[in-house]
This record gives structure tokens, C-alpha cells and sequence, in this order.
């Protein structure tokens, strides 16, 4: 019994095995077997997953073996591929297909656990089932493995490597021409991976690897474009954990990259990746503020010097945000507190060197008195001074005032006098320079932190001189700050969000036509995109920048679309010079020129390849000479020569086209098909008559017609006539020597008659008037084959003097030729024939004497002639008005083209009348030198439909419209 696949393959070479009737049981029983293989592999190798490799091993080895199956289930790419595509043109559900995948994965798992005698017994399994090499080459490498003494294994190996090889190649181009990564992954492992004795060309492998390469990273591309989607979204919704999880998968696919990401691309997943960088930056910011406070704190905790103390409070002043007020001033007062100290510690120094200076004077004695009151000038001086020069204004009104106490003279000397002068004059102008910070600082604050003063606040920040005054500063620009800070945030956000929308319009317009509706869109973005900086001016630079490089993926759009919109103009003003020939030869040269013509390299090779196929165009419009030839014989009248012309149309026609989508009426069909055969008959049926041996009989009838009747020859006849046959006076004279037929064959025997005869020159008068009825009516025949033989019947039988026996003779003879050269009377009157045959023994003895009888046998009367009737009545009569052959034509109604979006649409040459059907020319795919008619789709109401597959159509192909139902007949003529 014959497998699923060898029934599939035998369906495909029959002629009529092609139809949805055929196919679809065939495609539901194949998807059934394969799903049902498929997931038994499926349970096998998800068990080799998990490492069961035994048990995986087993499910697939329960009979019946899922293997097995599948090698038995294995289409090549090739036969599956063309049936597919036969069941999709059938609208047929489409299989799936085989996971030949899972196979080899189970064989791989079988050939590394198999001893000897297993890897043999799994060699001849998969022979026997025809798998595919590859799976039989991975056995064989094992088995040379195992049994490695025996020599006959590499031998056959390399045999099949050799095979395999072509094979490949061949695998390799239809995997690279389908895209199909599966494919091209397990050529490549079997490329790279294989033990191979003789490695395949390197250059097979570097362009699968490429290909894969490639489209792999077409694949990454498309991830990462739905990654930045994602990122995108999480951005507009600051989801920030959402956006992070995104970036990660976006920074893996974009590692895997060899080749730069595209511009577009980068551009769409900036914004969220900046966005999240600002957020760290802000994080890190946070961070490092609070380690300078912590330092800070830590600073205060110890009760460091005032120099570590003010270097830990400038650490924490480097941020946006000022340091805790608590912070700040636990560090005023821990200054203060250290100043306090210094100030305490200086006037001790001073009271000593007093005491000293008291104890020297007495100690010296009165005379150094003077010098001693100088020298405490000076020293007095000096401090002054130096409280003078370090700024200390408070210490130095201090200590002058201590001076006038314990020593007035002293405090009034003029040198003192005058540094006490610049003291109080220091301070006045302190005072004056605090009043002027408070004024401005007052000016610089406001409730609202948009309406701070930012003249005034620097004016102040250039007066402050404490840290209090700097504090207060500080805390007012960071107000500013802040709000400078949110509205910066919302600018960005507004500007980013601008960005995107004007992204998504820039996208739109390049998958777009790209008609003047976009040129003016993009003059409108281009003229918002310069305003979007002064619109935004506190947005992030980042944000900022990416105006500039959305400008250039406008311009670069804008002269795309400029560039593009003049192809489509030279492309139209070709394609309507293209559509303006008024005939197939001017088409042609059209075609040839705007090839030359065209940038559009891929419209000028289909306008080369259409100019190509002239010749093809011819050959498709000789239907139309068949078709015209028929017509035009049947409607003026059949005959011998015009039938052959027919013929010899047709010949010609199965010369040049290949399929054709019209066929003649069954009637106008089966007259041409029978021709030959219907000539043979009639020369054989009628033609023949002469030659028969009752072709040349009269019949004698004796005693003046009242006696025998025999049968003699005309021949005899006439050499006798004057003698024998002579009538008498008397009637009573006696013939002695008459020669009469004596059996079927024609011989003679010489009897003696008596009387006068009545001569009848039958059957010989009735063989020549049907002779001369097919000499004159010939042609009549090819029209009406039935009704012209049973014509022919009906004269037989009302022969008068034609003897009965004769009659039917001639009846089953000429009921023989037309039941033999029409399916119609062979089904009506078979059965009565071969009854007449039956009857044959009751007329074989017609040449005896017998008393003269003209008629038919009444059996043969009561049976045969009713039927005869009714069949003539209802015999298929050829109305040619009703099937209209003049109208089963190609006209040329237009031509193919390319629309603005690449699509196929058909120009119609003018508007047309008529409704129908459209078709194009090609070469057909079996012969490409014969024509092959292709459906396309139809014309109805002066409009095209186009309704098949685009795959194999190019433009520039001529158009053709032919009838609805062209092979549909008048239902007279199918009866």
C-alpha cells in the first residue's frame, strides 16, 4: 500500500490530480500524521533537556517509531514547497511543517548511547524509511567511530559527503532566499560541528554565517525597537524602575552588535537613557552632600581647629541645597566659640607682658621709667595694629578700650590716637556695608521664588562678609535655584515630549508617500524646531541637543522626499508613455526605451524583462486565431478542409501556450477531437459500402413477382439480360442455368427458374444512394454526426424494394459507425446494438430463397425505430448563436504598473465596455519558451479587481481581458 507521501507525489504527476477535491484530503491527513509527530518528538527531546536521555530515547522509540515516522513523513524542501504552494492557490489549509530539528537532536542523543550492533540496526532502519542524509551521515560517522577496522565506513562516508555537499549548496541558497534563521542555524552546526572527511567550501560556510549574521541582527534591531518603545513609555510615565529594567535589556542587545547602531534608533531610546543618567547624577549628587555633612558633623564632634572647621563647612556649600540650618549654626557657634578662646587667650598674653613690664620698671629702677613707657608704646602700637591688619575691628575696640582704662597716657598718645581713629572708621564702614547687604538682600527676596532679584541678591552676596550673611545668601539663591531647577525639569520634559511627537510625524512621513502634503508638514517642523530653544530656553543641554539632530533627520527626510517625489515623476511620465502605445509592438519599444531611461533600477529590469517577453505575447494571442478558426468554420459550415484548418490552429496553439484559461464549448471541442477519428469511420462505414458483396446483387423475383425471390449479380444481370432474364409471351418459360448467390461470401450456384421474373435492382440501388448521400453530405456529418446517420437509417428502412434481411444488416452496420463516433448514441444505443448482434443468426441466411419481404422484422420494427426516433429528437444540436465563439477572445486592455506605494495596479487603455476577466502573459515555469495565461483578477463595471497573488507579476506586462465562464455552453447542447 502506498504511503502518505508517495500518494501526495503520485496526486501532484497526474494530470487531473491537482484539485481542491484531491488535495485537501491529502493536506488534512499530512497535518494530522505531522502534528502527531511532531509532539511525540516534542516529549521526547524535552526529556533530553532535563537529561533523561534514556527515557527521552524510549518515548520516541514507542512503536509506532516517531523517527521512523518522520523519515517516512519527510518531503524535500523542494516538492513541499511547490505543494504548499499548490494548496495555498487552492485555498487549502497549509500544513505544518516537519520538526526536523527534534529529529536530529533524538539521533544525535541515539547515536552516543548506541553499541555496534544498535548504530547497524538504526543504519538500515533510516535506509529503509529514506531519511535524509544528513541524519544517515550522523549513524554513519558513528559507526566508523565504533568500528574503526573497518575501511568500507570512511569510504562510504566520503561518498556521501560528496552528496551531501550538493545538497547543501542547494539548501543553503533556499534558506538564504527565504530568510529563514532556523534553516540557516542548523546548516551552519552542521557546517562547523560535523566530523566531515572532506570539509565542505569555505565559501558555503562564510556566506551562511554572513546571512545568519545578518539577519540575526536584523532580529536585534527589531528587539531593540521594541526595547526603546518601552523605555519610551516608562520615561513619559517616570517609571524609573520599568525604564531601568528596559535599559538593561537594551545595553544586552546592543553588546551583541558588530556593526553601529542605526541613527534613528539611537535617537529614539536618547531622551530615557539621558533621563535616567540625570537621575544618577542626582543620586550621586545626594550622596556626596551627605558624606560632607557627615564630615562636617564629624569635624564638630571632635572640636577641630577652625581651619578644619571651615574647610569641612566649604564641602558642604558645593551643592544646590545648603547644609541643615541645625549644622549651620552649630558651626557659627563652634567659631564663635573658638574666636572667644583666641580673644581670651590674647588678652592673658597682653596682662602678662603688662605685669612684666610693672615688675621691670620697679625692678630697674626709676630712671628706666621713660624708656619703659616707650617701650609699651610700642608694644601697644604693634597689637593695634596687627588687630588692625587682621581685620579683628571688635578685639582692636576692645583692647583700645582696655588701653584707656589701665593706661590713659598711654592711650593717648598720637599713634594709638590715630590707629583708635582707623578703628572706629573700619567699623563705621562695616556697619554702613552690613546696612547696604540688609537693603539688598531685602530688595533680592520675595515671596515668590520666580520674582527673586537676582541683580540685588549678587549685590549683597559681594557684601557679605560673615558666614551669617553668607548663610542668608546662600538660603535665597538656593530658593532661586530651586526654582530654576523645576522649571528647567518641566521645560526638558515639555521640549522631549515636543521631540517625540515631531519623531512620530518624521516616522509617519517616511513611511509615508511622501506627496506635497509631507513637504509642507516637514517646512512646518523645521520652522518649529528653530523656535523650540527660545521656547525652552532653561531646558537641559542634553534636551537642547537633540534639536539639532532631529533637524537633521528632518532635512535629510525633506530631500529624501524631494529626491523621491522627482523618481516617481520620471517613473510616471514613464509608465504613462509606456501606457500610451496603441499597440504591443509600440509597447515593447516603449518599454525598451523607458528602461534606459529610469533610475528606478528594479521598474527598469522589469520593463526589460516585460520587452523580453514579446514574442510570448504572440504566442498567448494564437488562442485567438484557434478561436477565430473555429468560428469561423463552424458558422459558414464544416468541411474536411476546414476542419483541418482547425487542427492545425490547435497544433499550433499547444506549440506556443502552455495553459490556456479558455477552452471551446464541448460541443465545437468534441467535434475537433473526434475528426480524425469520426474520417476514419465514415471511410470505414460508408466509403466501404461499394466493396461489399450485396454492393452489386439485384433482386429476381419468379413467377412475375409472385414466387422466390433471389439474389443475382448486376454483372450477371446485364450480360443476360436480353437472354435470361428476357420476359416470354406465355410466362411459363423455363431458365435452366440462373446464377444465384449461394452464401454470404458471394459465391454462385446455377438453378433453374421457371415463369417470367420481376426484377428489383436492390440492395445494389440503396449501397449506391448511400454512397452517393456520403459523396454529397459529407460534411454534414462533422456537424451532425447523429442526426446525419440516423437519417441514413431512416432511408434504409423506407427502401421499398429493399429486402428485410438486407435492411437490418444495413441497419446494424450503419448503427455500428455512429454509435462508435458519438458518446452520446454509444450511451443511448448500445444496448440495442449489441441485441441486434444478437439477431445476427436470424438474418445469416439471407442469400436463401424466400417468399419477397420488404420490412423489418417486427421485433426490430417495435424495438428500435421508436428509439430511433426519440433519440434523433434529442439528439445534441450545435447552436452556434448561443455560444457565441467570436466572443472567446484575449483583447488587450491594458497595462501593469507600479503605484506610488510599490503596489501592482493595472491602466486600462480606455474605459472599457464589457465586464470579465483579466490575465497576463508569462513564460510558463515547466517551459519557459511556451506562453503561460496567469489570472489576475476581473473587470466589472469599468473597474479592476485584482484578486490573485502578486508574486510572479512584473510591471510592464500587458493586460488582457477575456469572458466570464469562457468554456460555459447553451443548455441544448449538453444534453
Amino acid at each position: 500500500m502506498a504511503t502518505l507521501v508517495e500518494r501526495i507525489r503520485q496526486a501532484l504527476g497526474k494530470r487531473d490530480g491537482i484539485s481542491e477535491e484531491t488535495m485537501r484530503p491529502l493536506a488534512t491527513a499530512y497535518a494530522d500524521e505531522v502534528t502527531r509527530v511532531n509532539t511525540r518528538l516534542a516529549e521526547a527531546v524535552a526529556l533530553l533537556h532535563k537529561g533523561l536521555r534514556s527515557e527521552g530515547i524510549q518515548v520516541a522509540s514507542i512503536s509506532p517509531n516517531a523517527i521512523d515516522a518522520a523519515a517516512k513523513l519527510d518531503l524535500p524542501d523542494d516538492e513541499r514547497e511547490d505543494w504548499f504552494d499548490i494548496l495555498q492557490f487552492l485555498d487549502v489549509p497549509v500544513p505544518p511543517k516537519l520538526e526536523r530539528d527534534l529529529v536530529d537532536q533524538l539521533n544525535e542523543a541515539i547515536v552516543e548511547t548506541q553499541p555496534l550492533e544498535g548504530l547497524l540496526t538504526n543504519h538500515r532502519r533510516l535506509a529503509i524509511a529514506r531519511a535524509p542524509l544528513a541524519w544517515r551521515l550522523k549513524v554513519l560517522r558513528r559507526i566508523a567511530e565504533v568500528d574503526a577496522t573497518t575501511p568500507v565506513w570512511e569510504e562510504d562516508i566520503e561518498s556521501w559527503e560528496k552528496v551531501r555537499h550538493k545538497q547543501l549548496t542547494t539548501e543553503a541558497r533556499a534558506a538564504i532566499s527565504a530568510k529563514d534563521p532556523v534553516a540557516l542555524k542548523a546548516l551552519q552546526d552542521e557546517l562547523t560541528q560535523s566530523a566531515w572527511r572532506l570539509p565542505p567550501d569555505p565559501k558555503l560556510t562564510a556566506r551562511v554565517s554572513a546571512t545568519l549574521t545578518g539577519l540575526t541582527e536584523q532580529d536585534t534591531i527589531s528587539q531593540l525597537q521594541g526595547v526603546a518603545a518601552k523605555l519610551n513609555d516608562a520615561f513619559c510615565q517616570f517609571d524609573e524602575p520599568g525604564a531601568r529594567s528596559e535599559l538593561t535589556r537594551w545595553n544586552e542587545l546592543a553588546a551583541t552588535l558588530t556593526s553601529p547602531l542605526p541613527q534613528e534608533l539611537e535617537e529614539a531610546a536618547e531622551p530615557p537613557i539621558l533621563w535616567l543618567r540625570e537621575i544618577d547624577r542626582e543620586k550621586q549628587s545626594r550622596a556626596q552632600r551627605a558624606a560632607a555633612i557627615g564630615g562636617l558633623e564629624a569635624v564638630l564632634d571632635r572640636k577641630a581647629p577652625v581651619d578644619d572647621l571651615e574647610r569641612a563647612y566649604q564641602q558642604t556649600t558645593l551643592f544646590e541645597q545648603p547644609p541643615p540650618d541645625e549644622l549651620v549654626q552649630r558651626y557659627q557657634v563652634a567659631i564663635e566659640d573658638r574666636q572667644m578662646t583666641k580673644k581670651r587667650q590674647f588678652l592673658s598674653i597682653i596682662a602678662a607682658v603688662f605685669a612684666a613690664t610693672v615688675i621691670a620698671i620697679v625692678a630697674f629702677a626709676w630712671w628706666q621709667i621713660d624708656a619703659a613707657k616707650q617701650a609699651r608704646a610700642i608694644a601697644a602700637e604693634q597689637e593695634l595694629q596687627s588687630l588692625l591688619d587682621s581685620g579683628d575691628l571688635d578685639g582692636a575696640s576692645s583692647f583700645h578700650a582696655n588701653l584707656r582704662e589701665t593706661d590713659p597716657q598711654l592711650a593717648g598718645t598720637s599713634a594709638i590716637a590715630s590707629l583708635n581713629s582707623q578703628v572706629q572708621t573700619a567699623i563705621g564702614q562695616r556697619t554702613q556695608r552690613a546696612e547696604q547687604f540688609a537693603d539688598y538682600l531685602a530688595k533680592a527676596n520675595a515671596d515668590v521664588d520666580a520674582e527673586i532679584d537676582l541683580s540685588a541678591l549678587n549685590r549683597a552676596e559681594k557684601l557679605a562678609e560673615t558666614d551669617e550673611q553668607k548663610g542668608r545668601v546662600f538660603e535665597l539663591r538656593s530658593r532661586y535655584s530651586a526654582w530654576e531647577a523645576s522649571i528647567a525639569t518641566q521645560q526638558t520634559k515639555e521640549l522631549l515630549e515636543e521631540l517625540k511627537s515631531t519623531r512620530d510625524t518624521l516616522t509617519e512621513l517616511e513611511e509615508g508617500a511622501g506627496g506635497d502634503d509631507a513637504s509642507r508638514t516637514l517646512s512646518r517642523i523645521l520652522d518649529s524646531l528653530k523656535a523650540l530653544p527660545s521656547t525652552f530656553p532653561r531646558a537641559a543641554s542634553s534636551a537642547l541637543a537633540q534639536v539639532n539632530s532631529v533637524k537633521t533627520r528632518t532635512n535629510s527626510l525633506d530631500k529624501a522626499i524631494r529626491q523621491r517625489r522627482e523618481r516617481m515623476t520620471i517613473r510616471d511620465a514613464a509608465m504613462e508613455d509606456v501606457h500610451a502605445a496603441k499597440s504591443l509592438d509600440q509597447l515593447a519599444e516603449r518599454l525598451k526605451r523607458s528602461a534606459s531611461q529610469l533610475d528606478d533600477a528594479s521598474l527598469a529590469d522589469e520593463f526589460r524583462r516585460a520587452a523580453s517577453e514579446r514574442e510570448l505575447w504572440d504566442q498567448g494571442l494564437m488562442w485567438n486565431e484557434y478561436a477565430n478558426t473555429a468560428s469561423k468554420a463552424f458558422t459558414s459550415g464544416l468541411s474536411a478542409e476546414s476542419m483541418q484548418s482547425i487542427v492545425s490552429a490547435k497544433s499550433a496553439l499547444g506549440r506556443g501556450v502552455d495553459h490556456s484559461l479558455m477552452q471551446l464549448p464541448v460541443p465545437v471541442a468534441d467535434r475537433i477531437e473526434r475528426f480524425a477519428d469520426r474520417t476514419e469511420v465514415l471511410k470505414r462505414v460508408l466509403g466501404g459500402l461499394p466493396n461489399t458483396v450485396v454492393a452489386d446483387l439485384y433482386t429476381v423475383v419468379v413467377e412475375d413477382g409472385r414466387g422466390d425471390r433471389y439474389f443475382v449479380f448486376k454483372s450477371y444481370y446485364d450480360r443476360k439480360r436480353d437472354s435470361v432474364f428476357a420476359p416470354s409471351d406465355d410466362g411459363r418459360a423455363k431458365h435452366p442455368g440462373v446464377e444465384v448467390v449461394a452464401n454470404d461470401s458471394g459465391a454462385i450456384k446455377t438453378v433453374g427458374l421457371e415463369g417470367n421474373f420481376e426484377i428489383h435492382k436492390e440492395p445494389y440501388a440503396s449501397i449506391k444512394a448511400l454512397a452517393s448521400m456520403y459523396a454529397a453530405r459529407g460534411d454534414e456529418f462533422l456537424s451532425d454526426w447523429e442526426g446525419e446517420f440516423l437519417k441514413l437509417i431512416a432511408t434504409v428502412r423506407g427502401r421499398d424494394q429493399l429486402d428485410g434481411q438486407i435492411k437490418e444488416m444495413l441497419l446494424q452496420h450503419l448503427l455500428s459507425g455512429a454509435i462508435e463516433g458519438s458518446a452520446y448514441l454509444s450511451k443511448a444505443l448500445s444496448e440495442d446494438l449489441r441485441w441486434l448482434e444478437g439477431r445476427s443468426n436470424e438474418i445469416a441466411y439471407w442469400y436463401e430463397p424466400s417468399v419477397p419481404d420488404n420490412s423489418l422484422g417486427p421485433n426490430v420494427e417495435q424495438r428500435m425505430i421508436p428509439k430511433l426516433s426519440r433519440v434523433y429528437q434529442n439528439r445534441p444540436k450545435l447552436d452556434l448563436k448561443s455560444l457565441k465563439l467570436r466572443d472567446l477572445k484575449f483583447d488587450w486592455v491594458g497595462t501593469l504598473g507600479r503605484g506610488d506605494d510599490g503596489s501592482m495596479a493595472v491602466k486600462l487603455n480606455q474605459p472599457a465596455a464589457a465586464n470579465g476577466n483579466l490575465a497576463i502573459v508569462r513564460p510558463s515555469p515547466t517551459a519557459p519558451e511556451k506562453a503561460d495565461w496567469v489570472p489576475i483578477g476581473r473587470l466589472k463595471s469599468g473597474t479592476v479587481e485584482l484578486t490573485q497573488s502578486e508574486a510572479d507579476w512584473i510591471a510592464g506586462r500587458p493586460v488582457f481581458l477575456y469572458p466570464n465562464n469562457p468554456d460555459s455552453v447553451s443548455s441544448s447542447s449538453r444534453r
